[in-house]
């Protein structure tokens, strides 16, 4: 009997009966052939479901990077979606190793700066990333929904549009959440801040977690959303008229986004059903608790004030248990024997959680 290379065959050993299945399947087990200039969905998340992103500031450091390394490596970006604990990109590349060197050098700028702002040291980010290339208009604009609708399924808001870091406010409208301000009409401080981003930008350097720590430190919530806004502009790289031109125009394309998900069969995107709004109550807790430091510096407290810290949680935010170990990147190791809700780590209650807990400047 005869098999071909994608049917089961079994193998009959002498000593002991073993049914022996090999499933050849197919295009999983097949090198992925690179087309020139064809749609490609990546999927980069952190380890241990860790956050990546607490703040304003940790985004825009990875925004910078990515405008910086598309520009280098000539790779065109037709979407992005920040969420907290990963990232979702649409690339268009002549070249795969171009693809490759953007993934590379990006993520790496982004877990070393991360690193040095907390103290932090080891992996950040999955060393492996999802991709898929999508052939075809019909599985480009689903995709293009998908990762529009990523913060609509997290329940972060009802419309695409309503979320800042997929950029589709941005597409709608510059400068969506601040006014336009010409130079003549700005305070010095923020003329100043605004000339040294535009001095980076023509330099196509990125901006660190802690220059953009100094750039917003003791500015007013406005200024905050103006200098944000900004930065976002100056550095804008989306191809939003690629992606636009798969939908008749972009009032069609929000219509799309609003009467269906989209969907991705090709990549693995482990889904949580908890709220990520969870994620933004506790940073605004750690904001009051502890004013003027980055929020993403509460993951390298010693380990007795953590467990303080993530009592105080518990008891101030709608956070579960997984979801404020992921936020202080308290690792969740299982056994068999164990369920979700009885795990390794489990910090003791603090009556007075919000005394003794100190970040050193």
């Amino acid at each position: 009997m005869t098999f071909s290379d994608n049917s089961s065959y079994f193998c009959l050993p002498r000593n002991r009966f073993v049914i022996k299945i090999l499933l050849m399947k197919g295009n999983k087990d097949r090198k992925r052939r690179f087309f020139s200039g064809e749609c490609i969905h990546i999927y980069q998340k952190s380890v241990n479901g860790f956050i990546l992103f607490y703040e304003t500031e940790d985004i825009l450091a990875c925004y910078t990077m990515i405008s910086v390394y598309s520009r280098i490596h000539n790779v065109k970006i037709l979407e992005l979606c920040f969420m907290v604990d990963h990232i979702h990109i649409l690339i268009t590349a002549d070249k795969p190793e171009a693809m490759a060197a953007l993934m590379r050098d990006f993520s790496s700028a982004y877990v070393l700066n991360f690193n040095s702002s907390t103290g932090r040291s080891g992996q950040l980010l999955h060393k492996s990333y999802g991709n898929a290339p999508k052939r075809g208009d019909k599985k480009v604009r689903s995709a293009i929904i998908y990762i529009g609708n990523n913060p609509v399924e997290k329940k972060i808001c009802k419309r695409a549009e309503e979320y800042r870091w997929n950029f589709m406010p941005y597409i709608l409208k510059p400068f969506p959440y601040s006014e336009k301000r010409t130079l003549r009409h700005m305070e010095n401080s923020i003329r100043k801040l605004c000339k040294e981003i535009q001095e980076c930008r023509n330099r196509n350097e990125y901006l660190t977690h802690d220059r953009l720590h100094r750039m917003f430190c003791g500015l007013s919530d406005r200024d905050k959303e103006f200098l944000t806004d900004f930065i976002i502009m100056k550095f804008w790289f989306l191809d939003e008229s690629t992606m636009t031109s798969y939908f008749m125009d972009i009032k069609s394309m929000t219509e799309a986004m609003a009467s269906t998900t989209g969907s991705e069969y090709e990549i693995h995107e482990s889904f949580n059903p908890e709220p990520d709004t969870a994620y933004h109550e506790m940073a605004s807790v750690i904001k009051k608790l502890f004013p003027g430091i980055p929020v993403r510096r509460i993951i390298t407290l010693p380990a007795e004030q953590k467990i303080k810290v993530f009592s105080f949680l518990k008891q101030t935010s709608s956070a579960s248990f997984s979801q404020i170990c992921r936020f202080l990147h308290i690792e969740q190791k299982r056994s068999r024997s164990q369920t979700p809700q009885h795990q390794d780590i489990t910090p003791t209650p603090c009556c007075n959680a919000q005394q003794g807990v100190e970040i050193k400047h």
